[in-house]
Protein backbone atom coordinates (compact mmCIF):
# COMPACT_ATOMS: atom_id res chain seq x y z
CA UNK A 1 0.00 0.00 0.00
CA UNK A 2 2.83 2.38 0.91
CA UNK A 3 4.55 1.76 -2.42
CA UNK A 4 1.33 2.44 -4.33
CA UNK A 5 0.88 5.77 -2.54
CA UNK A 6 4.54 6.57 -2.98
CA UNK A 7 4.48 5.72 -6.72
CA UNK A 8 1.32 7.76 -7.20
CA UNK A 9 2.87 10.71 -5.40
CA UNK A 10 6.03 10.54 -7.52
CA UNK A 11 3.97 10.34 -10.72
CA UNK A 12 1.86 13.30 -9.64
CA UNK A 13 4.94 15.39 -8.81
CA UNK A 14 6.52 14.58 -12.18
CA UNK A 15 3.30 15.54 -13.95
CA UNK A 16 3.15 18.84 -12.09
CA UNK A 17 6.81 19.61 -12.71
CA UNK A 18 6.61 19.00 -16.46
CA UNK A 19 3.06 20.17 -17.10
CA UNK A 20 3.29 23.57 -15.44
CA UNK A 21 5.83 25.22 -17.68
CA UNK A 22 4.98 28.90 -17.24
CA UNK A 23 7.79 30.46 -19.28
CA UNK A 24 9.14 29.35 -22.60
CA UNK A 25 11.86 31.07 -24.63
CA UNK A 26 10.69 31.31 -28.23
CA UNK A 27 12.24 32.47 -31.49
CA UNK A 28 11.54 36.07 -32.53
CA UNK A 29 9.67 34.86 -35.62
CA UNK A 30 7.32 32.89 -33.34
CA UNK A 31 6.00 36.10 -31.78
CA UNK A 32 2.53 37.12 -33.00
CA UNK A 33 2.66 39.23 -36.18
CA UNK A 34 1.14 42.25 -34.41
CA UNK A 35 3.93 42.17 -31.80
CA UNK A 36 6.60 41.91 -34.50
CA UNK A 37 5.02 44.80 -36.42
CA UNK A 38 4.83 46.99 -33.30
CA UNK A 39 8.52 46.44 -32.61
CA UNK A 40 9.68 47.00 -36.19
CA UNK A 41 7.53 50.15 -36.47
CA UNK A 42 8.55 51.84 -33.22
CA UNK A 43 12.00 50.44 -32.48
CA UNK A 44 13.77 50.63 -35.83
CA UNK A 45 17.42 49.70 -35.70
CA UNK A 46 16.84 47.27 -32.84
CA UNK A 47 16.73 43.53 -33.05
CA UNK A 48 14.99 41.11 -30.72
CA UNK A 49 17.56 39.43 -28.49
CA UNK A 50 15.11 37.43 -26.37
CA UNK A 51 11.44 36.52 -26.57
CA UNK A 52 9.59 34.70 -23.82
CA UNK A 53 6.05 33.34 -23.96
CA UNK A 54 4.61 33.31 -20.47
CA UNK A 55 1.46 31.47 -19.46
CA UNK A 56 -0.04 32.09 -16.09
CA UNK A 57 -3.67 33.13 -15.95
CA UNK A 58 -3.25 34.80 -19.34
CA UNK A 59 -0.71 34.57 -22.09
CA UNK A 60 2.00 37.23 -22.08
CA UNK A 61 5.00 37.92 -24.26
CA UNK A 62 8.16 39.48 -22.86
CA UNK A 63 10.62 40.83 -25.41
CA UNK A 64 14.13 42.20 -24.92
CA UNK A 65 15.67 44.36 -27.65
CA UNK A 66 19.32 44.83 -28.59
CA UNK A 67 19.47 48.24 -26.86
CA UNK A 68 18.25 46.70 -23.58
CA UNK A 69 14.64 47.88 -23.88
CA UNK A 70 12.15 45.40 -22.45
CA UNK A 71 8.55 45.19 -23.65
CA UNK A 72 5.61 43.21 -22.39
CA UNK A 73 2.50 42.36 -24.43
CA UNK A 74 -0.82 41.04 -23.08
CA UNK A 75 -2.96 38.19 -24.42
CA UNK A 76 -4.47 40.56 -27.01
CA UNK A 77 -0.92 41.36 -28.22
CA UNK A 78 -1.16 44.94 -26.93
CA UNK A 79 1.88 46.53 -25.35
CA UNK A 80 1.37 46.97 -21.61
CA UNK A 81 4.89 47.75 -20.38
CA UNK A 82 8.01 49.33 -21.88
CA UNK A 83 11.17 49.65 -19.82
CA UNK A 84 13.96 51.46 -21.64
CA UNK A 85 17.59 52.12 -20.89
CA UNK A 86 17.36 55.41 -22.80
CA UNK A 87 14.69 57.74 -24.24
CA UNK A 88 11.67 55.87 -25.54
CA UNK A 89 10.52 56.70 -29.08
CA UNK A 90 7.85 59.42 -29.07
CA UNK A 91 5.65 57.14 -31.18
CA UNK A 92 5.08 54.75 -28.25
CA UNK A 93 3.85 57.45 -25.85
CA UNK A 94 0.28 58.80 -26.14
CA UNK A 95 0.38 62.40 -27.45
CA UNK A 96 -1.37 63.91 -24.43
CA UNK A 97 1.20 62.39 -22.05
CA UNK A 98 4.10 63.35 -24.30
CA UNK A 99 2.83 66.95 -24.42
CA UNK A 100 2.47 67.08 -20.63
CA UNK A 101 6.03 65.83 -20.07
CA UNK A 102 7.45 68.18 -22.72
CA UNK A 103 5.79 71.23 -21.12
CA UNK A 104 6.29 70.35 -17.44
CA UNK A 105 9.63 68.52 -17.59
CA UNK A 106 11.44 70.13 -20.55
CA UNK A 107 14.89 68.88 -19.57
CA UNK A 108 13.74 65.28 -19.02
CA UNK A 109 12.52 62.43 -21.18
CA UNK A 110 10.49 59.25 -20.78
CA UNK A 111 12.38 55.99 -20.19
CA UNK A 112 9.46 53.82 -19.09
CA UNK A 113 5.73 53.45 -19.74
CA UNK A 114 3.24 51.02 -18.22
CA UNK A 115 -0.49 50.40 -18.50
CA UNK A 116 -1.79 49.20 -15.16
CA UNK A 117 -5.31 49.01 -13.73
CA UNK A 118 -6.62 51.37 -16.40
CA UNK A 119 -4.00 54.02 -15.66
CA UNK A 120 -0.77 54.87 -17.43
CA UNK A 121 2.48 55.32 -15.57
CA UNK A 122 5.59 56.93 -17.04
CA UNK A 123 9.06 57.07 -15.61
CA UNK A 124 11.37 59.94 -16.49
CA UNK A 125 15.14 59.79 -16.74
CA UNK A 126 15.39 61.61 -13.38
CA UNK A 127 13.47 58.70 -11.73
CA UNK A 128 10.26 60.76 -11.39
CA UNK A 129 7.18 58.59 -11.91
CA UNK A 130 4.01 60.26 -13.21
CA UNK A 131 0.53 58.74 -13.17
CA UNK A 132 -2.06 59.46 -15.87
CA UNK A 133 -5.56 58.09 -16.41
CA UNK A 134 -6.50 56.05 -19.47
CA UNK A 135 -7.30 59.24 -21.43
CA UNK A 136 -3.83 60.65 -20.70
CA UNK A 137 -4.88 63.21 -18.09
CA UNK A 138 -2.28 63.83 -15.38
CA UNK A 139 -3.30 62.46 -11.96
CA UNK A 140 -0.28 62.69 -9.67
CA UNK A 141 3.41 62.16 -9.07
CA UNK A 142 3.97 58.67 -7.68
CA UNK A 143 5.98 58.34 -4.49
Amino acid sequence: MKSLISNTLVALLLLLATGCEKEKVIAAQDLPATVQTYISTHFTGNSITKAVKQKDKNELYEVTLSDGTKLEFNAQNEVIDIDGKSKLPNSVIPNKILDYVTVNYPSNYIVGWELQNGNQEVQLNNQTVLLFNSAGDFLKIEE
